[in-house]
Formats: structure tokens, C-alpha cells, sequence
């Protein structure tokens, strides 16, 4: 068969690369599919891209999959009617955290045939097999979501690999990494030559605005330390990776496992290789001998996501956290020569500006290097987007923005004057105050266009809020 998949644009180039679709292409292994990957967020095409069009038209593809996060849905399901009007016989299906958390919204839309929840590594090939074959089992291919001849919706259960390492290692090739890195991806990297890996999955915490769990189970599943050193050696000799980000959501949970990862790569002696934790480390799974092994394996710093000063706006959130921890997590890790950072929230529903003026209180109390701030958005397969939908307050399809460049989706009434861009500006001006060297690090870890681009963005939305 021929099969096409599809990144649409929206995704954050700096961010985000297609690694589902890398993982998808190194684990179908049948000879007999032709497949391609249409990468409309590096290439720069829209749904309503004539070139986007043609080559659909000339490929004729047998199967279109797009992988979507709430962010680009909206692109991603213009991109399907395009896709349908062209080829009006193709086959469509739609993965990604939206489709596991949300499915009954994209089975309600025309445009898509089939919805695949969860991990495909293995259901995806068994779906293309049943596909080709001619389709008369479809509730044995776990995770895929379909409608019925009566139009009545099926639901799969969310699909999840239970050994992590009979995965194989995702083709970076297939989704050009190297053109990624050439555009300027730097996931929080010092280096221009860096990479994501995936160690361990599933997440047990119940904070109301994450949807982890969900779409990864509450099971922590690792891969072997071994299968991760092979994966690392291979990166760094082969495609000559200097920095790896593990972009898992609780790799520091078991914090034996992650100091043995930690030793193991020091006994490699590899020069000049640097790791980070992207998504940040929960601050009760940590001690100072992970820290400490963590800076000799070639972290630079570690982030914490408290993501709000305040004990009343962490209820809401469900988020477990103790505030009173941050001054000894943070002196702990800072002794080993490691920078703090730390992750925080802006405009969760019932925050009030007080809550805020605790979120600046701490951050200036604690001794941070550097903060990031993310705007609250209402992701589907959340708590608080089933309670904010229940109430009417956001509508069945969110327009989920960026989460960095000061577009809301979302905003608490109590705030609904409150200037964040401002909020933020003057915390950074604060921090580099403070700490002059941030600019430095700012320098090190991001390109001087995209500082200036969330400078820009920033700027632009604060001074909206004053007109």
C-alpha cells in the first residue's frame, strides 16, 4: 500500500519533532507499504497549499494518518477535507494525544475515517494488515476507533506497548532530523546538534490539567538501561548528537533507575555529550546523590515545575505539591553545581491576581536561574477541561494555542483584565536583574531569532491588553 502521513503546520519547529511518524516507520516492517511523510510544519504548507494538493493528488496514496495535538487540530482536520476532496476514496486516520483523549469528536467529523488512540508501534501494522486485507475485524486492532456501517461509534481502548524495548528506536532519518536541526530546533540545547529520546512512559499523578495519564497509563513502563545506552551510543557516533533530550514525563520516578542510567553513561566517557530533562523532575523524586550523578553524566541543570506559588491555586490543580520543599530541592540540587529552573502556570481557572503576587513572591524568594511560564490551556482528556465543558465555559472544540507566545484559550473572569504579557516581562527583567548571567544562558540555549520572536510576541500582546 501507499501511505502517507502528515505533521501539519502549527507545531513549534523549535520544539516538537515528528517523532511519532519516526517511531511509526522504524517499527512497520512489511516491505510491501511505500511511505511518505509530508512535513508541512518544516516545509511551511497550509491545508489551502496548492503544493500541499499535488502532491497529495500525485503520490495517491491508499492511507492518509495525520498525528495531531490540540494545538493543530484544526489545521489537521482542514488538511483531511482537502485530502478527501482530492482523493475522495483515501482512507483517513487521525493519532496523537488529541485522538486518545478526545476521539468521539473526530468520529462525529466526516473527514475521518479512523481514530488510533495511544501507542501504534505494533497496532499500527496490524492495522495496515487488517486494511489490506479487507476490513472485517476491526475491534481486534487495539486502540483504533471507527464508525460502524450503521454510523453507531466504536471506541478501542487506549493501545499501550507493555515491554518498551521490544520497540524499535525511532528513524530520525524519516523525519529529518537533520533538516530540524538545521531550522533551528533546540529543545532547550547548547548545542545545535541535539536529539529527543523517550525512556519511560505513564504517569501516576492525578494533577487536573495534564492529560499524561491518560494518554500513557498510570503505570510507569521503562525501557532497559541497556537498551538506552544503545540507543545514546548510537546517536552520539552515528548522527553526532552532543546533547539528548529526555523528553519523558517522570524519568527521575524510580530514582535508582535513573542514577543507574547516570552511571552508566559516565563509565562511556563520551566528550562533550549533555543530557537534560526537559519536562522537568517531580521534587519529591529526587536526592542529592541523583543530583550529583545527574551533573557528572552531563546535565547542565534540572528543571521543577511547582507550577504556582500559591497552596490554594496548587488545590485547584490537584497538583500534590509542597511549596515548603522548594528552598531544600533547590539547595540540594544547586550544590552539585547544577542550575534550577522552574516551570509555572498562568491563569488556571479561580486564580485570582493574590495567587499571582504568591506565583512572584516565591519565584523571587527561591533561588531560580531561569523560569519558564506557560498559559493555562484546557487540554481534552483533562479533569478541568471536562468541568470547564460541563459548566459551558470553553466550547466542544478549543482553539488550543502555542503555549509560549502569550495567546490564551483560556481566561479565569477573575483575571479577565489582568495583563500577563506584562506579568512575565517584568518577571524576566526581575530574574535578569537579579542575575545578569541568564542573558548568557539565553544566549547559549536559544537562537537570537527566537528570543527576539517571544520578545516581540510578548510585547505585542501586553500592549493589546492596555489599548
Amino acid at each position: 500500500m501507499r501511505i502517507l502521513f502528515i505533521w501539519p503546520k502549527g507545531y513549534d519547529s523549535y520544539y516538537t519533532i515528528p517523532l511519532p511518524f519516526a517511531y511509526l516507520k522504524s517499527n512497520i516492517t512489511s516491505p510491501e507499504h511505500e511511505i511518505r511523510l509530508i512535513d508541512c510544519t518544516l516545509e511551511n504548507l497550509r491545508s489551502d497549499s496548492s503544493e500541499l494538493q499535488n502532491r497529495i493528488r500525485d503520490f495517491q496514496p491508499d492511507l492518509i494518518g495525520i498525528s495531531a495535538m490540540s494545538t493543530v487540530i484544526t489545521e489537521a482536520l482542514a488538511i483531511l477535507r482537502m485530502s478527501k476532496n482530492v482523493l475522495p476514496e483515501v482512507a483517513t486516520i487521525v493519532g496523537g494525544s488529541h485522538a486518545t483523549c478526545y476521539p468521539e469528536s473526530l468520529l462525529r467529523r466526516q473527514e475521518v475515517d479512523f481514530v488510533f488512540r495511544g501507542e501504534a508501534e505494533f497496532s499500527f501494522p496490524t492495522f495496515l494488515d487488517t486494511f489490506r486485507e479487507g476490513a472485517d475485524s476491526w475491534p481486534a486492532v487495539e486502540g483504533l476507533c471507527f464508525r460502524s456501517p450503521n454510523g453507531t461509534p466504536f471506541i478501542g481502548d487506549v493501545a499501550r506497548v507493555k515491554d518498551l524495548d521490544s520497540v524499535r528506536v525511532p528513524d530520525y532519518d524519516f523525519v529529518n532530523l537533520e533538516g530540524y536541526i538545521a531550522a533551528g530546533y533546540r529543545l532547550d540545547s547548547p548545542t545545535a546538534r541535539n536529539a529527543p529520546i523517550w525512556a519511560t512512559r505513564g504517569c501516576p499523578y492525578r494533577c487536573a490539567f495534564c492529560s499524561a495519564p491518560k494518554i500513557n497509563g498510570k503505570a510507569i513502563r521503562k525501557h532497559s538501561v541497556a537498551y538506552l545506552l544503545r540507543w545514546v551510543t548510537d546517536l552520539y557516533k552515528q548522527k553526532g548528537i552532543r546533547w539528548i533530550n529526555i523528553i519523558d514525563d517522570n524519568f527521575t520516578f524510580h530514582p535508582d533507575y535513573a542514577a543507574e542510567f547516570c552511571e552508566k553513561i559516565i563509565e562511556l566517557k563520551f566528550r562533550d555529550l549533555g543530557f537534560s530533562t526537559c519536562n522537568g523532575i517531580r521534587m519529591s523524586k529526587g536526592n542529592p546523590k541523583l543530583w550529583r550523578l545527574m551533573k557528572q553524566a552531563g546535565w547542565q541543570f534540572a528543571i521543577i515545575a511547582p507550577e504556582s506559588g500559591s497552596d490554594r491555586v496548587l488545590k485547584l490543580m490537584k497538583k500534590d505539591a509542597q511549596l515548603d520543599q522548594l528552598p531544600k530541592v533547590i539547595g540540594d540540587i544547586k550544590q552539585t553545581g547544577l542550575l534550577v529552573k522552574g516551570f509555572f502556570m498562568l491563569g488556571y481557572p479561580g486564580e485570582t491576581e493574590e495567587d499571582l503576587a504568591q506565583t512572584r513572591a516565591i519565584i523571587l524568594r527561591n533561588d531560580f536561574d531561569f523560569v519558564y511560564f506557560n498559559n493555562f490551556q484546557p487540554l481534552p482528556g483533562t479533569e478541568i477541561f471536562e468541568e470547564l465543558s460541563c459548566k459551558g465555559e470553553i466550547p466542544d472544540v478549543v482553539n488550543i494555542f502555542n503555549y509560549s507566545d502569550g495567546a490564551r484559550s483560556y481566561t479565569p473572569r477573575q483575571l479577565k483584565n489582568f495583563n500577563f504579557s506584562k506579568f512575565v516581562l517584568t518577571m524576566y527583567a526581575s530574574l535578569i536583574v537579579r542575575n545578569p548571567r541568564i542573558l548568557g544562558y539565553l544566549m547559549r540555549h536559544y537562537s537570537m531569532s527566537f528570543l527576539m520572536k517571544k520578545l516581540f510576541l510578548n510585547t505585542r500582546n501586553m500592549v493589546r491588553s492596555w489599548l
